[in-house]
């Protein structure tokens, strides 16, 4: 049970790393497709955190957001968010980084910011309350 604390800490010092680069990046001037990809990161690691906290003995690798919170829920625990919202963050995760992807709105950004924001803190809710 410690190896899978400790690995879901660290899993959740990940995404508050991409939570926070995530923040400073849509602040003006904004980045928004940067934003959006460190959200799709935070809101990925949020999730895989949980995973490891549940006892998951494999964190498949994978950018998708909807399979890893299926892996949530296999585990026992509901998600408390839509699968239309965290598959609204998906395309952030690989497509963004292209150039022929379109550049989000500002307002994209922000509002990917706010989910990754509400799972992080879900994410951290769970972890430290053992």
């Amino acid at each position: 049970m410690a190896s899978s604390r400790n690995a879901a800490r660290r899993w959740l010092t990940k995404a508050g790393q991409d939570l926070a680069a995530a923040e400073r990046v849509i602040c003006p001037p904004p980045l928004p497709g940067v934003g959006c990809f460190h959200a799709h990161q935070a809101v990925e690691k949020s999730l895989k955190a949980i995973a490891a906290h549940l006892g998951a003995e494999e964190i498949p690798r994978t950018h998708s957001l909807l399979e890893a919170a299926d892996l949530v829920r296999r585990l026992g625990r509901s998600v408390p968010f839509s699968d239309e919202q965290l598959a609204s963050l998906d395309p952030y995760a690989v497509q963004a980084r292209y150039p022929d992807f379109p550049e989000p709105s500002d307002h994209a950004a922000a509002e990917a910011v706010r989910l990754a924001r509400e799972v992080f803190a879900w994410a951290e809710g769970l972890i430290s309350s053992g």
